[in-house]
């Protein structure tokens, strides 16, 4: 069952399954309010008063981005839907982050991995799906057709846009990471290439724009230059994983396949301030470092949960979010130090009754080990084949002077 979580400021939004709720983190006057989802009939180019009263089936959610400004939630679904939700200007008494209702719905041409919001006028969104490329859609014009920024032949995993929106950053399977001029995408800045795997999840720096941060399946978490490609440090999270006593031996994370061992690949790096926070698939561990200076990591903590991470976030307030069938909370410091953090009993309540679905479930990310590139040793059998058709040939032309000898 997809999970999903994201933050910006102290709103955050969640989903389970095809449930979305966007809730407010306010101690004890923290609201919550499950947001309006559209009927599969209601797929393309419609606005939101055509979905209100929509009734039927709900898709599941693949992504979930918060505008900056907060005013906008948006949603990519399983059946190929774009979904905007927008606030009401005025708070009602309904909830401390006012009524949120469905802006429009739009057609994907394929399922999207993630979307984004632009700050330009006229306001874009953008959506990267896995074959590769990225459209950019009129946040108004719900009839305009989109428009396609990028094509690549690589299945894209993850997007990003800098805080400036000066560029576009993508990563895929193929170890890349292309930083790109937003909006004219087609000059590229520069690649950012160090990686041995996919990688699956990129972050630029709150404190420092032209940094990124990058993970894969490879185990390493990387920093890079954006304007340059240079990479500035690299950070062994497998290795670090492998010194934790309650994580021994590491390799019973690791996946069988074809009589071939996999160890768990990172799934998603994180960042607020100088903290940059990393999970796996599979591992019941999130890794805490620092990046002061956007120069080089160093190792902080260490977090043990009871179960797979399945998603996590950061808030405003650092407080480290982390999704699973028993989803807890910490709070973080600038040292890397954690104390788990209560919620009012009302949100904890709701919280626990969204996620009972997870609940004797196992992780949906499964599909992260099929991304591992699979070698195939065909030389061995040519050869065979080739000697085999060798001394098919000299055994013709014994057979064929041996007729011949006997003719005469």
């Amino acid at each position: 069952m997809p999970t999903l979580i994201s933050a910006v400021g102290d709103l955050l939004l969640l989903s389970v399954g095809n449930r979305v709720v966007a809730m407010r983190n306010r101690g004890s006057s923290s609201s919550k309010m499950e947001l309006p989802l559209p009927s599969p009939e209601i797929c393309e180019s419609r606005s939101g008063a055509d979905c209100a009263d929509a009734v039927g089936p709900r898709p599941e959610m693949t992504s979930l981005h918060i505008s900056s400004c907060q005013m906008y939630l948006l949603a990519t679904t399983s059946d190929k839907r774009l979904i905007i939700w927008n606030r009401q200007q005025e708070e009602t008494s309904g909830g401390a982050e006012g009524k949120w209702l469905i802006h429009s719905v739009r057609k994907t041409p394929r399922k999207c991995i993630q979307t984004s919001l632009s700050k330009l006028a006229p306001r874009m969104v953008l959506v990267a799906d896995r074959a590769g490329d990225v459209y950019e859609y009129d946040l108004e014009d719900c009839g305009a057709s989109p428009r396609l920024l990028m094509g690549r032949l690589s299945m894209l995993l993850d997007m990003t846009l800098t805080a400036s929106n000066e560029f576009l950053i993508i990563c895929d399977r193929d170890e890349k990471i292309q930083v790109s001029s937003y909006p004219d995408c087609y000059d590229i800045v520069a690649f950012c290439l160090g990686h041995q795997q996919f990688v699956t999840s990129i972050t630029t720096l709150d404190h420092h724009g032209d940094r990124l941060v990058s993970v894969g399946g490879d185990g390493k978490l990387k920093l890079w230059d954006i304007r340059t490609g240079t990479c500035l440090d690299s950070f062994d999270c497998w290795a670090d994983a492998a010194q934790a006593e309650r994580l021994r031996p590491f390799e019973q994370y690791s996946s069988v396949k074809d009589g071939k061992k996999t160890r768990p690949p990172l799934k998603k790096v994180l960042n607020r301030g100088d903290l940059v926070v990393v999970i796996y698939s599979r591992v019941p561990y999130v890794h805490i470092l620092s990046c002061r200076g956007g120069a080089s990591f160093k190792k902080l903590a260490g977090i043990h949960t009871d179960l797979p991470v399945r998603d996590a976030t950061i808030d405003q307030s650092s407080r480290l979010w982390i999704l699973t069938p028993a989803p807890s909370i910490y709070q973080l410091d600038a040292a890397g130090s954690h104390s788990e953090v209560q919620l009012s009993p009302d949100i904890a309540e709701y919280l626990r009754d969204l996620i009972a679905p997870l609940a004797g479930t196992t992780e949906s990310n499964a599909e992260l080990d099929t991304l591992y590139k699979q070698w195939f040793d065909n030389v061995e059998e040519y050869l065979l084949r080739k000697k085999s058709r060798q001394e098919e040939k000299i055994q013709k032309k014994k057979r064929a002077n041996r007729n011949k000898i006997a003719v005469k």
